[in-house]
């Protein structure tokens, strides 16, 4: 099960200054947070962000295990296609999806689960998406799924043919009590796994599948 580290946890606390550290390099992070130490404080910030990398992919592979068995339980076959490095590097998790029978070549779509903010939102999430050939096919899902967090041309690093239909806000009891973090990482699992239940039916998977 899904444990939320501190490291993590520090991470989602001050996500949108971890971004801006990640775009203009420790180094200089470091050199604005403590100019007369920023040596040290640059290697205390890398190990922390090393360490969360490391919590951030069991989380999302925990999530992205559980849209496998949701798909599967609805008539698709599952492949995963992201590398264990991605999880950790960049959060996310993704997967190809064919109709059942017809083997890993025949599949034309998938879907993943990422750990990214939303638009407009301070929180980051665990957003879960679904990919197709085409912006059409997004238009086409959006029709069958109903409300949606965004599409993924509206997120940077995303491409425009895939909709995020939902969301599960990282919002954690305590960032620095590793009991509490622990039943937060449960909980996030199980969110995850009732949003599946809510938007992805047997309707959404064929006009998926059809694309």
């Amino acid at each position: 099960m899904a444990t939320i580290g501190r490291a993590f946890a520090f991470y989602v606390k001050y996500w949108h200054e971890m971004q801006d550290m990640n775009e203009h390099g420790v180094e200089a992070f470091a050199k604005a947070l403590r100019q007369h130490h920023w040596e040290e404080t640059k290697k205390q910030i890398e190990a922390v962000r090393e360490r969360a990398n490391e919590q951030a992919a069991l989380l999302i592979k925990e999530c992205g295990e559980a849209m496998k068995d949701r798909f599967e339980t609805l008539g698709c076959e599952v492949y995963r296609e992201t590398r264990e490095s991605t999880a950790e590097k960049d959060w996310y998790v993704y997967y190809d999806l064919a109709k059942q029978g017809r083997g890993r070549k025949a599949w034309r779509t998938g879907m993943g689960a990422c750990v990214d903010c939303p638009p407009d939102k301070r929180t980051p999430s665990i957003l879960l998406r679904l990919w197709t050939p085409t912006v059409a096919g997004v238009e086409e899902l959006e029709g069958v799924l109903g409300e949606c967090v965004c599409r993924g041309a509206d997120l940077t690093g995303w491409g425009g043919t895939c909709v995020f239909f939902a969301q599960v806000p990282i919002e954690l009891s305590c960032w620095d009590n590793w009991k509490r973090l622990e039943r937060d990482g449960k909980r996030l699992v199980e969110e995850t796994r009732e949003a599946l239940k809510k938007k992805i039916n047997g309707k959404v998977v064929r006009t998926l599948l059809s694309l």
